[in-house]
């Protein structure tokens, strides 16, 4: 039965901070998978820290952990989810390091800083790590290798502190409230059992926490969500209440023995099971389809983050699948991968290179990733993938990326245009309709523009007990003058029995070797 107790009228409580470190302190002495899940190092430290001193101390100063003079062993440490403002405030540059490390005073900081320092304080931890303060925000190769261990610096922290609640640095972590806005309703039913006259039921939401917490702007930022994804322990300060997620559990001020009827996208804690019990492979890139599904609607003051921002979850799965990663794509499951989708068209193509036009990364907004098909029949034949990555690992940002496949290429002239999705082509003297999901709002087929169909697969659907053959086209343009070179600008599904048979699709003498960029 679920208790409801008192709750304070501010998240800076005492009674709210005692209840937020209860859960902490459990999670550490009894959850085992959250105490050292797989994608954590006892003895890793991030390049930086800070040092807010003792309860007393009214200053904090940066800590570079590689140093020789560092003697003091350093402590567990926690990390910070903000939105940052615009502009950047408060940040370490090459400039500012030395005064730094020198030390600064803490009533200086923003808001949510000294709100994060009043939660390590209560904790008794000595060190946080905020990105703004220990990566040097205009050494773009700073930040360039910091990106590549976030994957380190979250799931190695104590806890992730999220200000869930605020818009940027300044707003802070606590909040006011009224206490009986957290409460569940109760009604007074008649019981199921004969014995007993009337009994009161609390009311729940089923979308509590969505409500509450993942609606909030925070959670639409590319970087939180893999900040989220890769911390085991979570504490969200809402508008109303704190929230606790782990591997093992989820609670809250209102249901502080467990959250009813929770659900959430936070799911890595099933990869970061120990290696007796792994996932098996198709769960596993299920899995990272429905990352790679929310992912895509979150958003970005640099488009060019996409890949890095993504990149500690990608190493991770890289780490328990042993397989090769390409651009946001596997090597194990390629055909498959390239099988996205847009589901609307919602923004225009980037000026700045990220991603191949072939990867998921290379566009904006909601998606549908490559489904893993029941019953594939891949009509293309994977020659080659060239990545070149900006730095050694390719899990991060690229500067270029070519694939090379054999397959049929149809050409296709439009012939009209009926809707911003639907489209007659006449493929080999035959018209078909098509309905067509461009990948950016500026990839336009105009009546009578000649374009290029690569047939990816076929698969067997079932709808209303009709069993449809399927064939996952994409849509190409020739880049340039460049003979057999193509990019990528949309897709389509051709579900009719007679397109399918009658197109030639598996006919091995129309065969030809193309690159796709």
């Amino acid at each position: 039965m679920f208790t409801f107790p008192e709750v304070a009228s501010e998240t800076s409580s005492l009674s709210s901070l005692e209840t937020a470190l209860s859960w902490f302190q459990r999670c550490h002495k009894e959850h085992a998978r959250c105490r050292q899940p797989r994608n954590s190092s006892e003895d890793w430290y991030p390049t930086r820290l800070i040092d807010i001193g003792g309860a007393n101390s009214v200053e904090w100063k940066l800590r570079i952990t590689s140093r020789e003079d560092c003697s003091t062993p350093l402590s567990p440490y926690l990390t910070l989810s903000y939105r940052w403002g615009y502009p950047p405030g408060f940040r370490l540059l090459s400039s500012t390091i030395d005064r730094f490390c020198e030390g600064l005073p803490i009533p200086d900081l923003p808001r949510t800083f000294q709100d994060l320092i009043t939660v390590a304080r209560f904790f008794h931890i000595r060190y946080i790590w905020i990105d703004a303060l220990c990566i040097i925000q205009d050494s773009a190769e700073d930040w360039e290798t910091e990106a590549l261990m976030m994957r380190l610096v979250y799931a190695n922290s104590a806890c992730n502190i999220a200000a869930s609640a605020s818009t940027n640095e300044h707003g802070g972590l606590f909040r006011t409230r009224d206490p009986a806005t957290i409460q569940a309703g109760i009604v007074n039913l008649p019981s199921l059992s004969s014995r007993i006259g009337c009994e009161n039921v609390y009311v729940v939401d089923r979308d509590y926490c969505h409500r509450h917490i993942f609606s909030s702007p925070i959670y639409q930022r590319g970087w939180i969500f893999q900040e989220r994804q890769l911390s085991p322990r979570v504490l969200h300060f809402g508008k109303t209440q704190i929230f606790w997620e782990c591997f093992e559990e989820q609670r809250c001020e209102g249901f502080p023995n467990g959250i009813p009827y929770y659900w959430s996208p936070r799911s890595l804690d099933n990869l970061c099971r120990p290696a007796s019990s792994p996932l098996m492979p198709d769960a596993i890139y299920f899995l990272w389809n429905e990352l790679v599904k929310s992912y895509s609607s979150c958003a970005f003051t640099q488009t060019s983050d996409k890949l890095p921002a993504f990149a500690g979850i990608a190493k991770l799965f890289r780490e328990v699948t042993g397989d090769e990663y390409f651009a946001g794509l596997w090597k194990s499951r390629l055909l498959d991968g390239l099988a996205w989708r847009v589901i609307t068209p919602r923004c225009l193509s980037t000026k700045q290179y990220r991603a191949p036009s072939w990867s998921w990364a290379s566009v904006d907004g909601p998606l549908k990733p490559g489904v893993l098909s029941a019953t594939p029949r891949y009509l293309l034949e994977v020659v080659d993938v060239n990545v070149q990555a900006r730095r050694l690992d390719t899990t991060g940002a690229i500067t270029s990326a070519n694939l090379v496949v054999e397959g049929v290429v149809l050409v296709a002239r439009c012939v009209s245009v009926e809707s911003q999705s639907h489209y007659h082509l006449e493929i080999d003297g035959r018209e078909i309709r098509v309905t067509m999901f461009l990948d950016t709002l500026d990839n336009e087929i105009l009546e009578g523009q000649e374009i290029y169909c690569l047939p990816l697969k076929t698969s067997v659907a079932t709808s209303w007990s009709v069993v449809e053959k399927e064939v996952f086209l994409l849509v190409l343009l020739p880049v340039g003058s460049q003979l057999g070179v193509y990019r990528r600008i949309g897709s389509f599904v051709l579900c009719q029995e007679g397109d399918v048979e009658d197109l030639g699709f598996e006919e091995e003498n129309m065969s030809e070797r193309i690159t796709i960029s």
